[in-house]
């Protein structure tokens, strides 16, 4: 606006769009980020940031096509020095795309605002205000008549979103609050967590989720059934209310899970999802099968032995032992009957002299 020729006001202008394309896109990375929805893959990425960069192609060599900017004319106000930018069809699909990834953003965003209270839920709603903050100035472009030919007022508008911004870091934590829980509660506990929406979609799950179902990168907002093979039906089984459930891991038969699973912003007659937790008990499962093991063998080793103990009545001189019954018996049958030993016979060397001279 300050600029006194009319080439260097469209250098500036051109230039404005450097920072204007990635305001949607940034937007987005931070929307996903601050509902814990992951990370854009490299190719997504580059899907996501195609439009941006070739608008900045489209606006710098504006003159060799027209696409943006149809026409560039002097404002009709008088004492003005503005120019009016006649619009062109990339003009359109830039705006196409500003709505798509903006309503996107205001999902993810929304969805956090009702499934969350307190100061994540005032985080999300100043967040919500400064997305709508430029749409509402956007209108003016589409107004019959124009207050302010010429003039972009766009760039007021993000001026009060900073102020919205500075609130939310100042008051509501943003950006320090949710990270910061997030990582210490989630991202570093060793059970698996996942969140599924009341549609059996997932909505979150962290590190040790994903080691244990085997999940891909991209599951999140996939149905539960369609994202984790054999997993989902398993996974919805779980009753609610924390009862735990044990069963085999379908990826690996040999792996036993626990899995509870407790209701998520439960309201009057519904339920906005389920919060499912599963932990490898496989470890404790083999100690306590070998615990059980070497229990019963004791238990059957000491069931096989019988302990003497008391007085023996003993015959002087043939040495039988009378039992309980009266009944006199030889050493041999009676140890023999009243514990785990068996006599192997033979002759000292005192006997074989006595008896066996030759």
């Amino acid at each position: 606006m300050a600029a006194e020729e009319p080439a260097a006001k469209v250098l500036f202008a051109k230039a404005g769009y450097l920072g204007a394309v990635a305001v949607a896109p940034s937007l987005l990375v931070f929307s996903m980020r601050f509902t814990r929805r992951g990370h854009f893959a490299p190719l997504a990425l580059c899907a996501l940031l195609s439009v941006p960069v070739a608008t900045v192609l489209v606006v710098f060599s504006n003159e060799w096509h027209h696409l943006y900017w149809t026409t560039i004319t002097p404002s009709v106000v008088p004492g003005s020095d503005l120019l009016v930018y006649g619009l062109g069809p990339w003009w359109w699909v830039l705006l196409a795309y500003d709505a798509l990834v903006s309503v996107w953003s205001a999902v993810l965003i929304g969805r956090e605002a009702v499934s969350t209270r307190g100061r994540s839920r005032a985080q999300a709603v100043t967040m919500l205000a400064c997305l709508a903050v430029p749409w509402v100035f956007q209108l003016f472009a589409f107004l019959p008549f124009d207050p302010f030919p010429g003039v972009n007022i766009l760039p007021i508008s993000f001026a009060l979103c900073g102020a919205l911004v500075i609130i939310a870091i100042s008051r509501f934590r943003l950006l320090d609050l949710v990270p910061v829980a997030r990582g210490v509660l989630l991202e570093v506990m060793g059970d698996g967590m996942i969140v599924l929406d009341d549609q059996d979609r997932i909505m979150d799950l962290n590190p040790a989720a994903r080691s244990l179902v085997g999940a891909a990168p991209f599951v999140v907002t996939q149905s539960a059934a369609a994202a984790l093979p054999g997993w989902g039906d398993m996974l919805t089984a779980v009753p609610l209310g924390g009862e735990a459930v044990e069963a085999a891991s379908p990826s690996d038969a040999s792996r036993i899970l626990e899995l509870r699973a407790f209701p998520l912003g439960r309201r009057p007659g519904r339920m906005t999802g389920r919060i499912i937790v599963i932990r490898d008990i496989t470890s404790r499962r083999k100690a306590e099968k070998e615990r059980e093991r070497l229990v019963a063998e004791l238990q059957a080793a000491l069931a096989e032995v019988k302990v003497l103990g008391g007085l023996l009545p003993i015959c002087a001189n043939c040495k039988k032992i009378r039992d309980d019954k009266g009944y006199w018996q030889n050493v041999e049958q009676y140890i023999s009957a009243h514990s785990g030993v068996t006599f192997s016979h033979g002759i000292c060397p005192d006997c074989m002299r006595k008896f066996y001279p030759e």
